[in-house]
């Protein structure tokens, strides 16, 4: 969870207090949303393999889209 921070950190400066909250806010949800969503797929195929492959494929777009962002190396 501590990404989170780093990556904020970086790319936004000192911002206020209350963004990186809501930042957090957003990672729990997703996890919470994202347990819930491999729960009812186990439930419904009664395998992990396609929760395994949608985390792969999520992981990906996610790699995907850190690449694309702008280097937040000073020159």
């Amino acid at each position: 969870m501590s990404a989170f921070l780093v990556v904020n950190r970086q790319y936004s400066g000192q911002g206020p207090p209350a963004l990186v909250w809501f930042e957090m806010m957003g990672a729990l949800l997703g996890h919470a949303v994202g347990h819930r969503a491999a729960g009812l797929v186990l439930y419904l195929t009664g395998s992990f393999l396609l929760i395994l492959v949608l985390s792969m494929a999520c992981s990906l777009v996610g790699m995907l889209v850190i690449l694309r962002l702008e280097s937040s190396a000073e020159c």
